[in-house]
């Protein structure tokens, strides 16, 4: 269990890292970037509340949550 809370540890530190790269994206690689970003870390901290459980089900987001992911993405193609 020690293991598994490093890992999303270390996870959420390459997001935050990653949080500086949207100026250094064109526009239209900015929603993309935000979409990926917000779907991949919402699932992480998914996992991580979840445990390092094998043989349960698969962790996902409902479709609810992957819109929300993309229309909050929507506004970084205008740079907002």
């Amino acid at each position: 269990a020690k293991l598994f809370a490093s890992e999303a540890d270390r996870a959420r530190a390459y997001y935050r890292e990653a949080e500086g790269l949207p100026p250094l994206l064109g526009p239209d690689g900015r929603p993309i970037w935000r979409a990926m970003s917000g779907l991949y870390r919402t699932l992480l901290e998914r996992v991580a509340a979840r445990g390092p459980v094998l043989d349960g089900p698969k962790v996902r987001l409902s479709e609810r949550e992957e819109l929300a992911a993309l229309a909050a993405a929507v506004p970084a193609r205008w740079g907002w």
